[in-house]
């Protein structure tokens, strides 16, 4: 962290001693819970993605543009390193909607989904998904994607689709 962060407050003068990163769902923020042993201060960071309900989900998938979908889970280490890349990913591209599952409260849907480990991040364009990766992603992961979404031809993808033909591969690039 550093002055420069647009939405952190920062004094040199405390010595940072450890981080954790936590997630309020319930305010929609990411908490970067610094300690120290002179001082103890919270701060928290609104976060640019958005939190998915099993309805929510079912909304977005009828709606047009590209998505990028994380599954996780409050338990998962991995799950909480990876939650501050994928709102940076976010942040970088504005038009894209970033959003999130928790699938420890939304259960069924992961089911439904098939998601058998976190993180997992689906990729749609336009409801058709494109990429599921699980593990986390680096941010240049996460822009080779965006990348490749931008530049498919969606008349050629949702013709694909209805075919059931085989649709155009996402590659991961480090």
């Amino acid at each position: 962290m550093s002055k420069s962060s647009p939405n952190l407050e920062h004094d040199d003068s405390v010595g940072l001693h450890s981080l954790v990163v936590a997630l309020d769902t319930r305010r929609n923020s990411f908490m970067f819970l610094r300690s120290n042993p002179q001082l103890e201060t919270c701060i928290r960071v609104p976060m640019t993605t958005t939190p998915l309900s099993a309805d929510d989900f079912r909304s977005m998938m009828r709606s047009d543009g590209i998505t990028l979908v994380e599954f996780w889970g409050a338990r998962c280490k991995p799950c909480l390193t990876f939650l501050p890349v994928f709102e940076a990913a976010s942040n970088d591209h504005p038009d894209v909607t970033f959003a999130t599952v928790d699938t420890q409260a939304e259960v069924t849907l992961a089911t439904e989904l098939g998601i058998s480990g976190v993180p997992t991040v689906r990729a749609y364009r336009d409801g058709v998904q494109l990429m599921d990766h699980s593990g986390p992603m680096t941010l240049a992961m996460i822009t080779s994607v965006v990348s490749q979404l931008e530049d498919l031809d969606v008349d050629d993808v949702i013709e694909r689709a209805l075919a059931r033909e085989p649709l155009p591969a996402i590659r991961l690039m480090p």
